[in-house]
């Protein structure tokens, strides 16, 4: 798993097929009836397996320009591509495929520019890699978070993702920092973080 995060060329050919591969994938999966409202199809509504696919981009780049660039390219074929392929199939028509682009993804995309560029840091082993990984790490441990909100009432769908995002959390930093110290960084500023976000959360839910 650690020459995935940072030992594997990242060339845009691969760039371009691992786009290909994951627009089209999800797209696929979310057009399975069966698996609605399952981890399975987790990857087509929620963040988490694209925060990991961005972190796999970023750390197999070589300098943070070429990391923004090649994380917003990711981005800019595989989501558009997502909602083309559900309009082919007949699960959307294509007018509800750009407006749900427009809706959830192109503003995103667009920040994959910038965040792929900040992002690529998170590779170094210092503290500021640490926070900036950490950061990142914190965006699918808050998933798991609500994924094991979401279990109480629905046992056991979403299981897989909850257990996938609370694994993310604590491998990530040890697959891509190789200093002990700053591993232990990140992993606590994901779960200080996510901690802060949910007992907020959860005030205003109860101010309510």
């Amino acid at each position: 798993m650690r020459k995935l995060f940072g030992n594997y060329e990242m060339n845009w050919k691969r760039l371009i097929v691992f786009s290909l591969i994951a627009g089209i994938y999800t797209a696929l999966i979310n057009c399975v009836p069966f698996l609605s409202n399952t981890s399975f199809q987790d990857i087509a509504i929620t963040y988490e397996w694209w925060v990991v696919f961005a972190l796999i981009i970023v750390t197999n780049c070589r300098k943070p320009l070429e990391a923004g660039l090649k994380c917003f390219v990711f981005f800019l074929i595989s989501q558009p591509l997502v909602y083309l392929v559900e309009a082919v199939l007949g699960k959307i028509t294509l007018d509800d495929g750009i407006r749900f682009y427009r809706q959830m993804w192109m503003f995103m995309t667009v920040l994959t520019l910038p965040g792929g560029f900040i992002a690529w840091y998170a590779k170094k082993d210092n503290f500021i890699g640490s926070l900036i990984l950490g950061i990142g790490d914190a965006i699918i441990l808050m998933m798991g978070v609500h994924f094991t909100y979401v279990l109480a009432g629905n046992f056991p769908y979403h299981l897989l993702s909850a257990v996938f995002c609370f694994v993310c959390s604590i491998m990530l930093p040890l697959f891509i920092i190789k200093s002990k110290k700053y591993q232990t960084v990140a992993i606590l500023v994901s779960y200080l973080l996510t901690g802060a976000v949910t007992l907020y959360a959860l005030a205003n839910h109860l101010a309510l």
